[in-house]
């Protein structure tokens, strides 16, 4: 199930920037840039080495493959420590700084919330940072949320209209 979700959420990336093409932030004609903000150090360090060692090997293996849509997945990954105000440092830097494309895999119920909210703008009705399980079906309050069903689910959310910035959370 997590591999037809992963699967999934690749092949949605590639439709997006197939139709988006390079002039999306964090997309050129040979690389796609995700951040990720976790834990690397601290209490919780080995939770966030985990989640990167594991995004890395995936990613790896869809370059080896041909990456998306002829482009390679680069990770740009910064050590929050499980700090809000370092959790919001860090994606600002990634969104101004990196020009990642996407976020992904931010670790903590604090510090993320936290740096959505400070980044993106808190939550409105029809612009959610999150899904939840008793969120309505995907289409019916925001068509730029998907989300797939696995035992932690996984999103590729677009906050803003005007951003350009993708969330993805699993």
């Amino acid at each position: 199930m997590k591999f037809l979700c992963k699967a999934f959420l690749v092949g949605l990336l590639g439709t997006w920037l197939s139709a988006a093409g390079a002039a999306e932030v964090g997309v050129s004609d040979t690389n796609i840039t995700i951040g990720m903000s976790s834990p690397f150090s601290g209490p919780n360090g080995a939770y966030g080495q985990d989640m990167k060692e594991v995004i890395t090997a995936y990613f790896d293996q869809i370059n080896k493959a041909g990456g998306i849509n002829g482009r390679k997945l680069d990770l740009v990954a910064l050590d929050d420590g499980y700090e809000t105000e370092r959790t919001v440092a860090n994606s600002k830097k990634l969104i101004e700084d990196s020009k990642a494309f996407a976020l992904l895999q931010y670790y903590g119920s604090s510090p993320t919330p936290q740096a959505m909210n400070d980044v993106f703008g808190p939550p409105t009705a029809d612009r959610h940072h999150f899904r939840r399980r008793h969120d309505p079906p995907v289409g019916q309050e925001n068509p730029t949320t998907v989300t797939c069903s696995t035992s932690a689910p996984a999103t590729l959310t677009k906050p803003k209209p005007s951003s350009t910035s993708w969330l993805a959370s699993a």
